[in-house]
């Protein structure tokens, strides 16, 4: 059953050892939103490929994390509180990994760069609503970050044509498991007090006795 998938929470124990250390250009993004492409001529202007001849800026703008999110790995789920993604947005800077790019996981590419980083904070103003994404899509507390790409193969090849969608992270994190509210001894709880509603009358409830859960 579903249920009895276990869910953990990444977290930053030791920042030493924790944390982001690469961003990777992916064409299914776990977090299930893609980057847009940016233009010189229009920076609100969402583009998911652009035209031949037009004067790109070549940067991508997007979310790397989303907090609060369920997401899916092979036998297990994962996910991101805010206040991690706070923290791992700020050592990933720290530790000066803005050229820790790769593709898919698999290859490391060179002349990607991280230009921005920033924890998205109004749901009202942000940047990155201006850019055509909703709150529902990027809630407060997630981390956005845009790339130039300067690997003219890279973005012909992979990014103008499409193939790469959105940000992907690498990184080492501890972990906690989330336990669900549904458990026996709260089941428990909840059929005691529908007992004693159901079986006894306000009088008797109101009566100076010791009440405890029997068999």
């Amino acid at each position: 059953m579903e249920n009895n998938i276990p869910t953990f929470e990444m977290m930053i124990e030791d920042e030493n050892k924790d944390g982001v250390f690469c961003i990777s250009l992916v064409d299914s993004p776990a977090i299930q939103q893609d980057f847009i492409m940016l233009s010189k001529e229009n920076d609100n202007r969402i583009e998911i490929k652009l035209e031949k001849g037009d004067l790109k800026r070549q940067v991508l703008t997007g979310p790397a994390l989303i907090p609060n999110i369920i997401i899916p790995r092979k036998g297990y789920n994962i996910t991101f509180s805010a206040d991690t993604i706070r923290k791992i947005s700020e050592n990933f800077l720290i530790n000066n990994r803005t050229n820790s790019v790769d593709l898919q996981h698999k290859l490391n590419v060179n002349d990607v760069y991280l230009v921005e980083s920033w924890i998205v904070e109004d749901e009202n103003n942000d940047k990155i609503y201006k850019l055509g994404y909703t709150p529902e899509q990027v809630p407060v507390g997630s981390w956005c970050v845009s790339m130039k790409v300067k690997n003219e193969n890279l973005w012909n090849e992979y990014l103008q044509s499409g193939v790469l969608k959105g940000f992907s992270i690498e990184g080492s994190f501890s972990e906690k498991e989330i336990k669900m509210e549904h458990n026996d001894d709260k089941l428990n709880e909840d059929l005691h007090k529908i007992f004693l509603a159901l079986y006894f009358t306000e009088a008797d409830l109101d009566s100076k006795y010791k009440w405890k859960l029997g068999p």
